[in-house]
């Protein structure tokens, strides 16, 4: 992140590491869990979620829907008619054309109707990519709430994680650039954290960033 002056406004300049995100094609059933676990979406929304997702990106035939997804006899109902993809999404908006991922479960808030004590959903589109060959994540870049999505990652983990990268002393100053140079200085330095699932999910490099450049005027 960098902020610079522009004449009488200024500039702000993000580069940040697409693997920093899950890559959606890449999810399976049990991180499509740990994402909506993050996201806040209730549990009893999960089944269809999860199914439908994948029959919209499988080249399943109608007749081989799972349990609670649809394929393109559901969408062909819809106004106006559509059909299934059978393919991967190509960007995060067209999980708004699967059932049951409406706006609150993408990007989150409270769904219309609820009582008013419903503790609103945080959303999944901060969370997602659809760019990352292997579906890894950058725990050198990677948020919070996306470390959390990954196995036997919790809360005060994923916060060790990031203090530890950052080289974050205990007043909450830098100290020093202490990134991971690799998975096994990774594994080194969190050797409680079980390895065999993880080291298939995580990397520490990448390919490809996300520009976002932003102009004030003053």
């Amino acid at each position: 992140h960098t902020e610079q002056p522009l004449g009488e406004g200024k500039i702000l300049l993000d580069i940040v590491p697409e693997p920093a995100r899950r890559n959606v094609n890449k999810l399976d059933e049990k991180d499509w869990e740990g994402l909506l676990m993050v996201g806040n979406v209730p549990e009893d929304k999960w089944d269809e979620l999860i199914d439908s997702f994948f029959d919209w990106i499988d080249s399943e035939t109608p007749e081989d829907a799972r349990p609670f997804g649809a394929e393109t006899d559901y969408y062909s109902q819809q106004q106006p008619p559509y059909k299934a993809k059978n393919g991967p999404l190509e960007t995060i908006d067209e999980l708004l054309r699967i059932k049951g991922f409406t706006n609150t479960v993408v990007y989150g808030g409270v769904p219309a109707g609820a009582d008013e004590d419903t503790e609103p959903m945080t959303g999944i589109a901060d969370l997602l990519t659809t760019y990352g060959d292997d579906g890894r994540v950058n725990v050198n870049a990677a948020s919070k709430r996306i470390l959390m999505t990954l196995p036997d990652i919790e809360d005060i983990i994923a916060d060790d994680i990031i203090a530890e990268r950052e080289g974050l002393t205990d007043t909450g100053k830098m100290d020093e650039d202490n990134h991971f140079k690799d998975l096994n200085d990774f594994f080194r330095r969190f050797p409680d954290i079980p390895r065999a699932e993880l080291e298939k999910k995580i990397s520490t490099s990448s390919a490809i960033y996300r520009i976002t450049s932003v102009g004030y005027v003053q």
